[in-house]
């Protein structure tokens, strides 16, 4: 049964000369329609490194809302989720913005490898919506999870830091075990992500029967609550992209039927790519998918 569907690197002289031109953004510029000079803003394919954390990417925090222990982490992890954010290397798209008074949204990309490169399909998407497009290197499925997460919201930060960014278009993606995290990211941080987009993979925090009945998908993570259950349900956007075939897809159907019936969730968009099996968005699909997030914003 169908848901219902609801209405390393640059070379040293390319990062030396993106870094020498970087503005800083003061932070009252990135209000959404507040202008800035984007003349001297670096754009196209960037490496980059961040200064500063973000303030909930902690293992502290993390715990807190995952509901796990600090020895559960340390059991897991000699490092304990210590890292030192100059050792990671994030990979950015910036598109052109003409507009001084434009602002830009951010679509975290988290990969099931440890590239964490932007896919060259993106770009003209990308252009399309105005849309930074940001991922990490060394963030693959077998790194854990607690530095994919914290390593996702320190992108979001340090893009927040350097560009106009519109608070109400920040999202993220990935695609299958990126996907999985992504989806912990929307439900679990919808103080930071206004939605997300999943494609060939999702996880969830109710354990589900499959369609015949003769197993189910586990529980992963906690339901949200309190003031996080609030704006999940009452503000977060989720576009779920799968192929006809791809095995993942029962899953994903399960997933959005339960928001969908059981939790009243109504700004939700199923995408299903026709003939294609276990494969990541393509651009027609992601364009589908950023149009629906956006979707909300425009008669505001």
């Amino acid at each position: 049964m169908r848901p219902r569907v609801p209405g390393r690197h640059l070379t040293l002289a390319v990062i030396l000369l993106a870094a020498s031109c970087l503005i800083e953004v003061p932070a009252s510029a990135q209000d959404a329609g507040q202008s800035t000079a984007l003349k001297d803003v670096p754009r196209g394919h960037l490496e980059l490194t961040f200064e500063e954390k973000h303030p909930l990417g902690n293992v502290t925090e993390q715990c807190r809302r995952f509901e796990w222990t600090r020895g559960f982490v340390r059991r897991h992890d000699e490092r304990g989720g210590r890292y030192d954010l100059e050792d990671v290397r994030f990979h950015a798209y910036v598109p052109r913005l003409t507009k001084p008074e434009a602002t830009l949204g951010v679509l975290v990309h988290v990969s099931p490898s440890d590239s964490g490169g932007i896919p060259e399909t993106w770009i003209p998407v990308l252009e399309r919506f105005r849309i930074i497009a940001v991922g990490f290197e060394g963030g693959g499925n077998d790194r854990e999870i607690w530095y994919r997460v914290a390593w996702a919201l320190d992108a979001l930060h340090g893009i927040q830091a350097r560009y106009p960014v519109d608070p109400r278009r920040c999202y993220v993606t990935g695609f299958s075990g990126g996907a999985r995290i992504a989806s912990r990211l929307a439900f679990l941080y919808p103080d930071v992500f206004q939605g997300g987009i999943y494609q060939g993979g999702c996880n969830y925090f109710e354990a589900l029967p499959t369609a015949d009945g003769t197993k189910s998908w586990p529980k992963r993570f906690p339901k949200p609550s309190g003031e996080h259950w609030k704006l999940f349900r009452d503000r977060s956007r989720h576009a779920f992209v799968f192929g006809e075939d791809d095995f993942n897809r029962e899953q994903g159907e399960a997933i959005l039927r339960h928001l969908q019936d059981r939790e009243g969730l109504t700004r939700l968009k199923w995408i299903q790519m026709p003939e294609r099996g276990h494969e990541p968005a393509t651009p027609h699909a992601l364009a589908e998918a950023i149009a629906w997030l956006d979707a909300p914003l425009e008669s505001k």
